[in-house]
């Protein structure tokens, strides 16, 4: 069985470091998890994609979860609201491929 963990890195994979990678080896986890808050998924960029890719590459550890957080409600409320929280999920999706 391979664990992962939620709650060790900051919000923004942006910002990660190679430390924060090892002291989730070091833990015994092969994978980890995290939130990035939805309001800031449209300053994400290919080029920040692109060095994700790179930096991970190297640090043996799947992403096992990436969350969207947002705190309007999907399911119910003006047609403008949910279709901006399913922007928001839109393009969530988009960065984590």
């Amino acid at each position: 069985m391979k664990l992962g963990i939620v709650g060790m890195l900051p919000g923004d994979f942006r910002t990660f470091q190679c430390e924060q990678m090892q002291a989730i080896r070091d833990m015994g986890f092969t994978g980890f998890g995290f939130h990035f808050n939805g309001e800031d998924v449209f300053t994400v960029t290919q080029e920040d994609c692109a060095a994700y890719r790179r930096f991970i590459a190297g640090e043996n550890l799947d992403l096992a979860q990436f969350t969207i957080t947002y705190d309007d409600c999907l399911f119910y409320g003006e047609p403008a609201q949910i279709e901006q929280v399913s922007a928001k999920i839109q393009r969530g999706t988009e960065i984590a491929a």
